[in-house]
């Protein structure tokens, strides 16, 4: 695929977009709510390995404080 990226983002905008034109690629929305740069380096650098297995098999996923959702 051409544009096969993952996007990162905390815009509700860009899930919107997935539904209805299915794109991106995969889509990784993060609902953290406001925390310091810091702590969401250290969420994504605890969660890398688990990110990556569900991306292998979902097109969108949620990232919160406390865990990891599915939203196919």
């Amino acid at each position: 695929m051409k544009d096969s990226r993952v996007v990162i983002t905390k815009d509700i905008d860009f899930l919107n977009s997935f539904y209805i034109n299915g794109k991106p690629y995969k889509l990784i929305l993060v609902t953290t709510g406001n925390i310091r740069n810091r702590e969401l380096l250290t969420l994504f650098d605890n969660l890398i390995e688990n990110i990556i297995e569900k991306l292998s098999t979902s097109n969108i996923i949620e990232i919160n404080k406390n865990q990891i959702i599915i939203r196919n």
